[in-house]
């Protein structure tokens, strides 16, 4: 694999991410977010967000992608999600959600796409997940195949070839209780070893 983005949130608390460099960045672009001071660090290695749907997204160059990132809810109800494919603010628009909800004991786990605006659920799974655990959550986006790892297990696996063609990979915040949830990283990766589509 090779790693297109990988931003580990150091930096001055309060500092914008539209303001933050990544640690590796190759297209060069840099993050968007959907207004200032919405998506922000935290100051010891995270990103907080301030209110539901905040999001932010940065160009990966490549449509394969296979994104890393580390969540802890922060012992409340707070739900995301990583964004894949994605033509720009992820509210709105087209994308790959794959939706995180350690708050509810139903559909803890889906996966959507979302064209034009419009969420359509593609797949779903209940699991039990802890508020207050850092959970490592695996997305891909290769070729049709779409996978959602959690801690190094594919709990959701399917093919679709709806969205084909945005290269933006990103968060955002669906579910807003308080400002207590963090990102600890992010990485994308083109997702392809010697020819191999990884799923792990």
């Amino acid at each position: 694999m090779t790693i297109k983005v990988l931003d580990l949130f150091n930096g001055t608390s309060g500092t914008d991410i539209s303001a933050h460099t990544p640690d590796t960045d190759v297209v060069g672009s840099g993050w968007s977010d959907s207004e200032v001071n919405e998506v922000e660090l935290d100051g010891v290695g995270g990103i907080k967000f301030s209110t539901a749907n905040d999001n932010c997204w940065i160009d990966s160059g490549v449509t394969d992608q296979y994104v890393t990132t580390n969540f802890n809810a922060g012992g409340v109800d707070n739900r995301i999600g990583v964004i894949l494919r994605a033509d720009g603010n992820l509210a709105r628009g087209t994308n790959y959600y794959f939706n995180f909800k350690p708050g509810t004991a139903t559909g803890t786990l889906a996966i959507l796409k979302r064209i034009g605006g419009s969420l359509t659920s593609i797949a779903s799974k209940d699991l039990s997940l802890s508020t207050s655990t850092t959970y490592e959550l695996k997305c891909q986006a290769i070729g049709s195949t779409l996978n959602f790892i959690v801690d190094g297990v594919t709990e959701l696996t399917l093919t679709d070839s709806s969205i084909t063609s945005s290269t933006n990979a990103g968060l955002i915040h669906a579910l807003y209780t308080n400002g207590n949830a963090r990102f600890y990283d992010f990485e994308v990766d083109d997702g392809v070893s010697a020819g191999i589509t990884l799923t792990a």
